[in-house]
């Protein structure tokens, strides 16, 4: 309090201090020069203080004070309104927690895989995560799997299988029986045999298999040997044709060189001249047995067409023609000539093989005899029965299942191999594609899953859908052909194929492989195309 000028509190009076809400008595003394012209020079004087107003905001500006983080607590005082004077010391004050932002998705969910969020703290910039469901199956279109061919009596089979379009996982197997068709028979007159000329006795023959049988009703199978009539013993006579035959149409009896069961040379002109084994045709002719129509099978020949699917049995009963004598007791008279399509096993090669073309003289490797092979040689060229075949074709399915198979060298003459051929070998380790191929069929590697190098030579210009599907340790594939674009290569080609493969590209065509071989399958993140 501040007294008027010549006005002093007397002695102490003027130190005295005054407790909030409270009062004191103070005298004032007048010390002017004209005091002693008054009567009263001193007063007392009451004061009172106000009462203190607590601020309720808790400050922390005091030397023990710190205040209270995410996770930890605080500690504070407040003061008077009016005075400023603290009028509560340590006060506690509760952690603020965090204050989350809006979530950051760092991984998404897939269907195989669970996804992750990130928060932040805005406060004191910690981090939680969470974790994200995972996403349902995509169902895609059925696919055939495990196919086997149905014969003419035998049943047929797939497995229709549906995949997740995103992770491939198998969804779905379902077993499809396709019924027998049985057998398309055309019948086959009887020739008479002449002096230069076998004969053979009316039988039926089927356009699929290449069967032949006794009957309209195919009831009794029978071989080339049953139908067979041994050419004439004596010379070739004109006139009705039928020289040297009873009025039962019975054969006379053959010289030892005629059996049709021992033939062992290649027919001849009758001038020491090896006479070649086809007409320039790639069928039989109207006088041959079966002749009047051609198989059913598909051999992927001359005009590209799909191959034959190897058989149970190692093939179809050949119906081949009669051949012509020389005379020189050393023929293969009654050895008859193979027919396109007809099925020939060859123990040199162990393997069994589909003629494609008789005038061409090429064949497909269909599949081995022995299938406990480790490794395969498939030849560019074989003979048999003295004809000498380029192999050109490796049937579909040759080695689909083959479990022993570990190592495969495909011969220079081979340009195309079959759908299937390679699929499911899950031993298969090394595999060299000869440099001639320029057609890889479709799921022709399926599922190798030992494969782990593989060079695709500079001439293919095709690459069938699932082709190598399934390689999961395929880490290297030799791109040497610049002949390939989208429609020349089929869908998932490559895809799941190992996690960090390198694709070897040529160069010239780096950037369009780029995308060629993402859009088929090589997408993972540590996938390289280069």
């Amino acid at each position: 309090m501040v007294l008027p000028d010549g006005w002093e509190w007397k002695n102490e009076d003027g130190d005295k201090k005054i407790p909030a809400g409270d009062s004191v008595v103070a005298t004032a003394e007048y010390t002017g020069d004209d005091r002693e012209t008054y009567q009263t020079t001193s007063v007392a004087v009451t004061i009172t203080r106000e009462a203190c107003t607590e601020d309720i905001t808790v400050r922390f500006d005091g030397a023990e004070d710190y205040e209270p983080t995410c996770t930890e607590q605080g500690k504070g005082h407040t003061i008077c309104s009016v005075c400023g004077d603290v009028m509560r010391d340590s006060v506690t004050i509760d952690a603020k927690g965090h204050s989350w932002n809006e979530s950051e998705v760092i991984q998404e969910a897939t269907c195989q895989k669970e996804g992750k969020k990130v928060f932040s703290c805005n406060s004191c910039g910690e981090t939680r995560t969470e974790k994200l469901a995972k996403t349902d199956h995509i169902p895609g279109a059925p696919i055939k799997e495990n196919s086997v061919n149905e014969g003419c009596t035998e049943f047929g089979s797939y497995d229709e299988t549906v995949y997740c379009e995103s992770c491939h996982q198998e969804l779905s197997r379902k077993k499809i029986e396709v019924a027998a068709p049985g057998h398309s028979l055309s019948k086959v007159a009887e020739k008479a045999a002449t002096a230069s000329e076998t004969g053979y006795r009316e039988h039926w023959v089927c356009s699929k298999c290449g069967r032949l049988f006794s009957d309209k009703d195919a009831s009794a199978e029978i071989t080339i040997l049953d139908v067979t009539i041994p050419k004439l013993d004596g010379q070739e006579t004109s006139g009705t044709g039928n020289s040297g035959v009873d009025d039962n149409s019975k054969p006379s009896p053959s010289k030892p060189d005629d059996n049709p069961a021992n033939p062992t040379q290649q027919p001849s002109d009758g001038n020491g001249e090896t006479e070649k084994p086809s007409d320039g045709k790639d069928t039989p002719d109207s006088s041959q047995p079966g002749g009047d129509k051609k198989p059913s099978q598909n051999p992927a020949g001359d005009n590209g067409t799909p191959l034959p699917n190897p058989s149970d049995n190692g093939g179809a009963t050949p119906t081949p023609s009669p051949s012509k004598d020389n005379g020189d007791g050393n023929n293969q008279e009654n050895k008859p000539r193979p027919r396109a399509g007809e099925q020939l096993k060859d123990a040199d090669t162990n393997a069994v093989y589909t003629v494609l073309s008789v005038s061409g003289r090429t064949a497909a490797y269909v599949k081995p005899l022995d299938k406990m092979q480790k490794t395969i040689v498939i030849p560019a060229a074989v003979s048999i029965n003295g004809v000498k075949y380029k192999i050109t074709a490796i049937a579909d399915s040759a080695f689909k299942g083959n479990k022993n198979v570990t190592k495969v060298k495909i011969g220079s003459g081979i340009t195309k191999i079959g759908k299937n051929a390679f699929s499911g070998c899950r031993n298969l380790k090394t595999v060299t594609i000869g440099k001639n191929v320029a057609e890889i069929g479709a799921k022709a590697f399926y599922k190798c899953t030992s494969l782990t190098k593989v060079t695709i030579p500079a001439k293919v210009r095709k690459i069938g859908k699932l082709a190598f599907y399934g390689c999961r340790k395929l880490k290297l594939v030799d791109v040497r052909t610049k002949k390939l674009t989208g429609k020349k290569i089929g869908a998932k080609a490559f895809m799941n194929i190992h996690k960090k493969a390198r694709i070897k590209v040529p160069a010239a065509k780096r950037e369009a492989y780029k995308k060629l071989f993402r859009a088929k399958g090589v997408s993972g993140k540590n996938q390289v195309i280069k």
